[in-house]
């Protein structure tokens, strides 16, 4: 039956097709069918109700519980559907009546069944979910009005930062505590309100390093030390301007500190960028400039500290020096300038002479080293006392050798005068010797006895008189001895007379030859005559070839400085002159042969060795022959033989032959 009133009559109708009449009318309401409802949530707090049913009847819905204000929407059913949109729908849990109804006229209304139905409306999911890349990172987006939105770990772990209600449609909250650099780390957000939670949204989040903090940069010499901040355990990499070389500083606790080992140039800017990588990520870098002070001096001599008594010529010494710099020492006392040395050639020891002898008085002063740019700080103050100081020895040496005819020097005051005394002794060695301007002094002394003596020495310079030297402990020593023979360069055989003369006519005084290269072992020894002459015949074990002599002269246990050594050429072997033999008589022209080795020779008068009897002479390991092409004086004679080896230059000893007797020419006959 089509809904709505409707009356309605009854009959009987037999078989025959008799009809009895029609009962009296009666009024039915006919009631539209119970709907079935779609519900469709929709965006902006918004459901959309819909389904089918009776064209023209309308449908009610109506809230049965439920959070928020009373619902009641209405709709008319057209072509069979009907569907209507509820606004600013509250989450939660619903129980709903939908019925629709057609008119019963003249003012009612026939209703369908009830139909009943529970709708849960969730929250939305947060959207538009964004952080900001800081370590403690800011969590935003949009939500729902008055939701509370929880941001945590994933699974539903601990909060990562403070809940946050959304107003005007937004809401950003700061994470609780530093998070540091991650990468893609998830992060689990939603929102609820009245005990009903959206869905989860994960976030994956990267944070990279942030470049890490240049906290100080410390003068440390001529590299600084250099110290920031990082992320705890973050790996810090550190360069200089320059250098394409990476350093790793030490880091501990987020801290980073560093110095390089090698230097950096002066009056340049330098610069020093930094790193870090953590997370699997390097951050951007972060640089500072700086330059390399001048360090401040230190002044080595005179010894700060020990107010050193110096003398007034006084040479100021330090270190800590730049190359290129100008050094300045100052009299801190009268603020005035003492000196400055020329720009430093290298970096380190540096030295200045006052530019004018100083005063005998107290000191106190400072140094400063400059260059084009800057000036470094003062030096630690030194202090000292100029005074006369006693002059040194330079020779003899403590303990060394003085000859008996001798200089004796040393250093003082430029323009002093100095004198030198033997201990106990009234009368000076030398008296007021003047010291020159390079501060050298020296004088002639003459000590004829052979002794230990001990030696002392006084400047004066205007009224100022020094303290005596420490004593100086030396040893008279006769003077070397001259060499004359043999003459230097000379070809020798195995016995070699030696001569020459004595420094003075001490005529106790011994001669003993060495050669240089074996002093210990004597060779000869002789006493200086009267007249200062002496002489000795030696013997050279020796293989041939060049060797040097000495000589040393000795009296009671002193012994002199060796003699210059004096180079002698020792023949390489011995050959032999077997022919003519010991006592023949022999004629016009003379054959002469003997042993020798592979080379050349010549022979040669004995009485004068430049006078060559034969020369260009063969000769082999099976001996040499030659035939004289002089003319020998009739009687006796003697000849000598020399070679010369195949090897190059290395000569032979001579060779002298035996005595023989050239007989006269014969007469003319008559």
């Amino acid at each position: 039956m089509t809904p709505g009133p409707i009356s309605i009559t009854a009959c009987n109708v037999l078989s025959n097709g008799a009809t009895s009449l029609r009962s009296a009318p009666r009024l039915f309401k006919i009631r539209p069918d119970k709907l079935a409802v779609t519900v469709t949530p929709l965006a902006n707090e918004q459901v959309r109700f819909s389904g089918a049913g009776y064209t023209g009847a309308t449908v009610e819905i109506t809230k049965i519980s439920g959070p928020g204000a009373a619902v009641f929407l209405t709709v008319v059913v057209k072509d069979s559907l009907w569907e209507v949109t509820a606004t600013n729908w509250v989450p939660g849990n619903y129980v709903l009546s939908a019925i629709q109804k057609v008119p019963d006229k003249p003012s009612g209304w026939i209703p369908s069944a009830d139909y009943r139905f529970p709708v849960t409306w969730a929250l939305p999911i947060p959207t538009e979910v964004t952080y900001t890349k800081e370590y403690t990172p800011t969590f935003s987006g949009k939500g729902y009005n008055t939701a509370t939105v929880a941001i945590s770990n994933p699974g539903g772990g601990s909060p990562v930062a403070p809940d946050v209600v959304v107003r005007n449609g937004i809401w950003s909250s700061k994470a609780s505590q530093q998070l540091g650099p991650m990468k893609d780390r998830n992060f689990h957000i939603k929102q609820g309100l009245n005990g009903f939670w959206s869905p989860l949204v994960t976030i994956e989040v990267t944070i990279p390093p942030l470049a890490p903090d240049i906290t100080s940069i410390v003068d440390n010499g001529l590299s600084p030390t250099i110290t920031g901040t990082c992320w705890p355990g973050a790996v810090v990499e550190l360069t200089y301007s320059g250098s394409a070389t990476k350093h790793k500083p030490n880091v501990t606790n987020g801290t980073w500190t560093f110095r390089r080992d090698d230097p950096f140039a002066h009056d340049v800017t330098h610069t020093v960028t930094v790193t870090q990588t953590a997370a699997s990520q390097t951050s951007e870098s972060a640089s500072k400039t700086f330059t390399i002070p001048l360090p401040q001096l230190v002044i080595t001599s005179p010894v700060p500290g020990q107010n050193e008594e110096v003398s007034r010529d006084l040479v100021v010494k330090g270190n800590n020096g730049v190359k290129g710099a100008t050094v300045k020492i100052r009299d801190v006392l009268y603020n005035r300038d003492l000196g400055s040395s020329e720009p430093l050639s290298a970096d380190g020891p540096w030295s200045v002479t006052p530019n004018e002898p100083l005063d005998f008085r107290q000191y106190s002063i400072d140094a400063i080293q400059s260059n084009s740019v800057r000036e470094s700080v003062p030096s630690e103050v030194c202090t000292f006392k100029v005074v006369m100081l006693p002059p040194t020895f330079e020779v003899p040496l403590p303990g060394g050798d003085l000859p008996r005819v001798s200089i004796i020097s040393g250093k003082g005051l430029p323009d002093a005068r100095v004198s030198v005394w033997r201990q106990g002794h009234d009368a000076p060695l030398l008296r007021e010797v003047l010291v020159d301007k390079d501060g050298h002094w020296k004088g002639r002394v003459e000590l004829f006895l052979v002794r230990e003596i001990v030696i002392l020495a006084t400047q004066t310079f205007g009224q100022q008189t020094s303290e005596d030297s420490p004593l100086l402990t030396c040893n008279v020593v006769p003077n070397a001895p001259d060499m004359e023979t043999p003459a230097s360069g000379e070809f020798v055989q195995n016995k070699v007379m030696c001569a020459g003369f004595g420094y003075t006519d001490n005529t106790g005084d011994m001669v003993t030859v060495a050669l240089a290269d074996d002093p210990q072992t004597v060779l000869g020894q002789t006493q200086v005559l009267a007249d200062r002459s002496w002489s000795m015949q030696i013997t050279l074990a020796r293989p041939g070839g060049n060797h040097k002599l000495i000589a040393v002269q000795s009296r009671e246990g002193f012994t002199s400085a060796p003699s210059p050594e004096r180079l002698i050429r020792l023949g390489s072997f011995q050959p032999q002159v077997n022919e003519p033999a010991e006592g023949r008589w022999v004629t016009e022209p003379v054959a002469c042969e003997g042993e020798g080795q592979n080379g050349v020779g010549k022979v040669v008068a004995w009485f004068d060795p430049e006078l060559e009897l034969a020369g260009d002479i063969p000769s082999t390991e099976a001996g040499w022959q030659a035939t004289i092409k002089e003319k020998l004086r009739p009687g006796g004679n003697r000849v000598c033989f020399q070679q010369r080896l195949e090897e190059g230059t290395v000569l032979s000893r001579w060779a002298e032959g035996p005595r023989f007797e050239v007989e006269p020419p014969k007469p003319p006959s008559e």
